[in-house]
């Protein structure tokens, strides 16, 4: 049966083409053309924030590293100064304290008697003693062997170690050569380092003049260099502080002593080896806390050999400011941060932007949604106003179709409300037993004739006596909302198939329908609020159903899932919790509580 139509339909309000002004359209653009550009010029301005960041963090990391250079050139240079000062400090020493063993030999001829040089071989060779109470005073003599050389005879005589053939000759000529060509009168001693077969000799000798002024005998001593470096260096280490600007003072009452050898232990790694690699001195703290920073080479009164010296902590904390590198970690770890707040706030915006724009696709459809049962209940409405039908049976389906679509205005109107009240966190249900059965003939009636519309039909199909404990009204808006899915997706579909079968504890809903399904990677995410799945086919809708769906069943402590149906679609699955089976006779009281 049809009904009939008039053949005007009842206009809406319409603004004239000329209503609106030119500049309110203009805006309308502007301001439509603003919000798509607003995204990107938010992220552009915390982009640019960032790359700020970014260029201090640059900065500071070139001006430490600047200044971490600038920093190790003054420790190599403290370093070398200290190196520097201990190695003339030690040749000080040395020739201070040598010149005193040769007073007994004078440089007039006749005061170069056997008595003089036996005074001369007993103080050069004297060992050292025990228990004195200054350290300097207990060294013995510096000579590990003393000689005597005639140069006008060739009477050669040496007191204390033996010397080796080859030494005592290369001593000897050296001596000669040095006595004959170069050696002056003005000197008081003269040091020769006489290399044999790899070994350094050092020698000290006073020569003797006659009374025509002509070079006559030679007295002279060879330093026993591994005992005399070691007390040469250790003293200046144990004495004098090594650097000037390091001094450290304790003061007891009014008087204030130097710590010398405790501050230089404190401060440095020294190394002294000889050309011959023997150790003169190793004092300090270790290599590996004071790696080396100088090497001072000498030649002298103590040979060849070379001072290493490491700066320690202290030292290098006062030469590479600490401060600097905590700002530079400062400014990294600032900078990290401010990445990753950027990162969120860049997301965040993506986001709030992203869900602005799904809000307002949202209106858009929920008013479309509801403007086509709205249509409607006014079309027929008005045809009944107007009297534009013919007899009782057009009547009664108008009014029919105005009951049928108000009914579904309604559902729309509920599942706003309900994701509103879902979103705002309340959500409250109030559960009860419920007539399974009778709850899918109510869904049959509501929501059959809509699909057979459509042209598809509504099979339903429960086991008896099936009841559920859950809001009646929530699992009957549930259902509605997944049939109302399987309608908008029915592309090829002929039958929608409900159905509630019972299991341990908990009662199934299923429902079938023979269109394109779901794929498997976006089965957990159409549960989202405002999620479409887009290409698929040409279905309209507000985005919010199936999260409505998700949020009642999981308010009832139940689950929903989508898998494979076998009609060839989707199979949406609800799972609620069992009430108390009906037994027979108690059809009607659970129809009147669940109603």
């Amino acid at each position: 049966m049809s009904l009939h139509f008039p053949t005007t339909r009842p206009t809406e309000p319409r603004e004239r083409s000329g209503s609106i002004p030119s500049g309110a359209r203009s805006g309308a653009f502007m301001t439509g053309r603003w919000d798509r550009w607003r995204p990107g010029l938010h992220i552009a301005v915390l982009l640019l924030i960032l790359a700020g960041s970014a260029t201090l963090v640059v900065e500071s990391w070139l001006s430490h590293r600047s200044f971490a250079a600038r920093s190790t050139e003054a420790s190599r240079a403290l370093a070398f100064e200290a190196a520097a000062n201990l190695s003339r400090s030690a040749e000080s020493r040395l020739n201070y304290s040598l010149g005193l063993y040769f007073t007994p030999v004078a440089s007039r001829l006749d005061y170069d008697t056997p008595a003089r040089r036996e005074d001369f071989a007993r103080m050069a060779l004297e060992p050292p003693r025990e228990g004195c109470a200054v350290a300097s005073l207990c060294a013995g003599g510096p000579a590990r062997t003393t000689f005597h050389y005639d140069l006008r005879t060739e009477e050669w005589t040496t007191t204390g170690a033996p010397i080796g053939p080859d030494a005592a000759k290369a001593i000897r000529d050296s001596v000669r050569d040095e006595a004959l060509n170069r050696y002056k009168p003005a000197w008081q001693l003269a040091v020769l380092t006489v290399p044999v077969a790899g070994k350094q000799h050092i020698v000290l000798y006073r020569l003797a003049f006659d009374a025509a002024g002509k070079p006559a005998t030679v007295n002279g001593l060879e330093l026993d260099m591994p005992r005399v470096g070691r007390e040469m260096f250790g003293r200046t280490v144990a004495q004098m502080p090594l650097l000037a600007s390091a001094r450290s003072r304790s003061t007891a009452g009014t008087t204030s002593e130097w710590q010398a050898g405790e501050e230089n232990g404190k401060l440095f790694s020294i190394h002294v080896i000889s050309a011959e690699g023997l150790d003169y001195l190793k004092a300090g703290l270790p290599a590996a806390q004071a790696p080396v920073l100088a090497q001072y080479p000498m030649t002298g009164g103590l040979g060849s050999y070379r001072v290493d010296i490491g700066l320690g902590p202290e030292l290098l904390a006062v030469a590479s400011s600490g401060a600097d590198r905590a700002r530079l970690v400062t400014a990294s770890v600032a900078f990290a941060a401010s990445v990753l707040l950027i990162a969120l706030a860049i997301a965040q915006t993506r986001r709030e932007y992203a869900l602005a724009r799904l809000r307002e696709s949202f209106v858009a459809s929920v008013s479309h949604e509801l403007r086509t049962p709205l249509a409607q209940i006014r079309l027929y409405s008005e045809m009944l106003q107007l009297g534009f039908v013919r007899d009782a049976r057009e009547h009664n389906t108008a009014v029919d179709v105005i009951v049928q679509e108000a009914g579904r205005l309604t559902y729309l109107i509920e599942n706003v409300l309900t994701y509103s009240r879902a979103s705002r966190g309340e959500l409250r249900l109030e559960p009860a037993m419920v007539d399974v059965a009778a709850l899918l003939d109510e869904v049959t009636r509501t929501e059959g004739p809509l699909v057979a519309a459509a042209g598809i039909a509504l099979r339903t199909s429960v086991q008896p006596g099936l009841v559920a404990a859950a809001d009646r009204a929530a699992l009957l808006q549930v259902l509605i909302n997944l049939i109302d899915n399987a309608l908008r997706h029915a592309e090829g579909t002929r039958e929608i198939v409900v159905t509630a079968e019972g299991a341990e504890r908990i009662v199934r809903f299923l429902v079938d329908d023979a269109g394109p399904g779901v794929p498997r990677r976006d089965r957990d995410r159409i549960w989202q609020r405002f999620v479409r799945l887009e290409g698929r086919t040409r279905a309209t809708g507000s985005g919010i159903g199936l999260s409505v769906v998700a949020e009642l069943v999981a308010a009832m402590g139940g689950h929903a899932t989508v898998t494979d149906s076998p009609l060839g679609g989707a199979r949406f699955i609800v799972e609620v919790p069992a009430g108390a089976k009906i037994e027979r006779g108690d059809e009607r009281a659970v129809a009147q509580r669940s109603s």
